[in-house]
């Protein structure tokens, strides 16, 4: 009978230069430069937006990088969504006073600034409620997402996708193990060029295959895909669907807030979306996958959202964990180092300690929990993982 391995994979394992090269700060480059074709006289709203954040914050609005941990790409697209919650339902159900109930009224403020913005550049004026320009606007966005990723999703000789594939090939065989990845990028890589089960057949979403088929390769995107095409059966197109003219009437949160149409999830409302087909049924496999698996490995993630942590505390106590990061070796020697963040919530979330910041004796890159139970390489995925890999 094969063995279960279960693979967690975050940005970090395509933001290399042999993979995809697409990084946070990449992405979050790409949206505060972006001018969007129906502004007039300020086509970077986005820029606004960001600058509007710096400045409440205190922020350094030309420190891009060294801002990500409080706002990114997703800090600007949850800001729109929000606003967005906040005018549709100002506008269209002129319920004026909503937001006095609304759990999100400490940035009342900041929207009606931004209102105003919107208001003075938006052009042609006159022809479309905030709310409808802004849904076009968020879409917009998501397509920017869609065009980085794309090419690399077509690319079958990647070189780090490659090189990936045959490392799980040598370490993982599929005569001995079953490989359960579970990603939480949006790409499909896996599925189109090493046969990885996606959870579509024929390019329709099986619910049934995905809940109760635990003994198949399969690729799962647990926070979308740039494929699919979410209604009320999913779908998996050939390409990316353009979103820009898409306008919908989604569902709303739990606090009754509109909540926009997106075949990925991004943003902060993961958690709402997740509840939703076909969301819910990968997410319902990866719980237990948590479970059942003793050979866990998570490569670039950065551990920062909380329903994917809670589920990894389902992990069995005598499973063995590697986890590979991407961090600077003088990072082990500095306290304010975002590694030692990341491995303090290692730590929280299996149940163990690390005590001791120093590389295993005998390798190149490798720490471990005092307890041997998790081991971190540091050196980021590659040739030195997949070489160091069989002693760890």
């Amino acid at each position: 009978m094969k063995e279960n391995v279960l693979i967690l994979t975050g940005a970090g394992l395509t933001a290399g230069p042999d993979f995809f090269g697409i990084t946070t700060l990449s992405l979050t480059k790409d949206f505060i430069s972006y001018s969007h074709p129906d502004l007039t006289d300020d086509k970077e709203l986005v820029k606004f937006i960001y600058n509007e954040f710096c400045y409440w914050n205190k922020l350094d609005d030309t420190k891009i990088e060294d801002n990500l941990h409080q706002i990114n790409f997703e800090t600007i697209l949850q800001m729109i969504e929000e606003l967005y919650s906040y005018v549709e339902d100002y506008e269209r159900s002129n319920r004026f006073k909503k937001y006095q109930n609304s759990v999100k009224n400490t940035i009342f403020y900041l929207n009606k600034r931004l209102i105003t913005q919107i208001d003075r550049v938006r052009s042609p004026k006159g022809k479309h409620l905030i709310f409808m320009f802004l849904e076009k606007f968020y879409n917009h966005l998501i397509d920017e997402i869609s065009r980085q990723i794309n090419p690399f999703n077509e690319q079958s000789d990647n070189k780090g996708m490659v090189s990936f594939s045959n490392f799980l090939d040598v370490a993982f065989d599929k005569n001995s193990y079953t490989r359960r990845i579970y990603t939480l990028n949006y790409d499909n890589w896996f599925n189109k060029f090493r046969d990885y089960f996606d959870g579509f057949i024929t390019d329709v979403f099986d619910s049934n295959e995905v809940i109760n088929n635990r003994s198949i390769d399969c690729y799962y995107n647990l926070h979308g895909c740039i494929l699919w095409e979410v209604w009320r059966t999913a779908q998996k197109n050939k390409e990316p669907q353009e979103r820009k003219h898409i306008q919908s009437f989604d569902p709303y949160t739990i606090s009754r807030e509109a909540l926009l149409h997106s075949p990925i999830i991004s943003g902060y409302n993961k958690l709402t979306r997740i509840n939703s087909s076909p969301f819910l049924e990968i997410f319902h496999s990866f719980t237990s996958d948590c479970i059942k698996s003793k050979k866990v490995l998570i490569i670039g993630y950065s551990f920062s959202d909380p329903h994917v942590n809670n589920n990894l505390q389902f992990i069995d106590k005598d499973s063995k964990i590697i986890i590979v990061l991407y961090y600077d070796y003088s990072s082990l020697g500095d306290q304010a180092s975002d590694l030692h963040r990341i491995m303090y919530e290692v730590g929280y979330i299996f149940n163990s300690q690390f005590s001791n910041y120093k590389i295993r004796s005998g390798l190149n890159h490798t720490v471990d929990s005092d307890d041997g139970k998790i081991s971190i390489f540091i050196n980021g995925i590659g040739q030195s993982f997949y070489d160091e890999f069989p002693k760890i």
